[in-house]
This record gives structure tokens, C-alpha cells and sequence, in this order.
């Protein structure tokens, strides 16, 4: 019987053994509740973080390898993702607010440390900047004062 590639041959084999070795089992169900625990806690991060760049960094959450088959770690990862991309939102979406308050002279400067910022999205969150590119737009469309 073929698997595929070498890592998925491993997988297979170490995952199928876990089903077999209550001792296996168990070791892999610890090291998921130690995987989960640290998603939560890396989304108690990202809830705390300042800056776009701090949470594109804390976006990248690498699964164990023996956990690359188990919907529970896939979730948690995806979990700590979809925390990154709305903490994004929120951290441009106040940017956005400040150009919109922001006095003729200042916008220019603001402007581009908001397009610094689009260059942060990177990772996971790389297709925030399709998103944050089109609401630059529109709020620069509702500036009474357009170049």
C-alpha cells in the first residue's frame, strides 16, 4: 500500500500506531491539549498586540508533526489565524479612522505609514492586503479634498 511522500508515509505510520497503543494514544492526546493550550495562549497574545507587524509575526503558529493529521490541532491553528486577521482589521481599520479625522497636512505622512503597514501583512494574513487596499480607497474617495 503507498502513502505518498516519506512525511506522509510517517504520519500514517506513527498515527495508525496511536490508534493501536493506548500508551501512543495517549501520548499524542497530551501533546494536542499542550498544542491547544498554547493557540489560546498565543491568541491572548495576539488580542494584546499593538502593531500589524506583531501580529502577522504571532499569526504563524507551526503544528507538531504528529498532530499534522488531527482536526483538533488544524482548528486550534485556524482558530489563532482567524484571531490574527480580525486583531489586523481592527489595527487598520483604526488607522483608516485617524485619516479620516486627520488635518489636510498630516494625510500625506499617514497615508504612507498606513501603506507601510499593508507591507506587514504577510504570512496568513496576506490576503488582508486586497482588503486594506480597497478601504484605503474608499475612505481616501470620501476625503473632501482629493489631490
Amino acid at each position: 500500500m503507498r502513502y505518498g511522500t516519506p512525511s506522509q508515509t510517517r504520519a500514517t505510520i506513527i498515527s495508525h500506531m496511536a490508534q493501536h497503543d493506548p500508551v501512543d494514544r495517549n501520548l499524542l492526546r497530551m501533546e494536542l491539549r499542550r498544542f491547544q493550550t498554547r493557540s489560546e495562549a498565543q491568541e491572548g497574545t495576539i488580542q494584546r498586540a499593538d502593531t500589524v507587524r506583531e501580529v502577522a509575526r504571532l499569526a504563524t503558529l507551526a503544528i507538531p508533526f504528529p498532530l499534522s493529521e488531527e482536526t483538533a490541532a488544524l482548528d486550534a491553528r485556524l482558530q489563532v489565524r482567524r484571531t490574527a486577521e480580525q486583531k489586523a482589521r481592527d489595527l487598520l481599520e483604526a488607522l483608516f479612522d485617524q485619516l479620516v479625522k486627520a488635518e489636510p497636512v498630516r494625510r500625506d505622512k499617514l497615508r504612507r505609514t498606513i501603506q507601510e503597514e499593508f507591507l506587514q501583512l504577510t504570512g496568513p494574513l496576506v490576503s488582508l492586503r486586497i482588503w486594506a487596499q480597497g478601504r484605503l480607497n474608499a475612505v481616501e474617495q470620501m476625503q473632501p479634498d482629493q489631490h
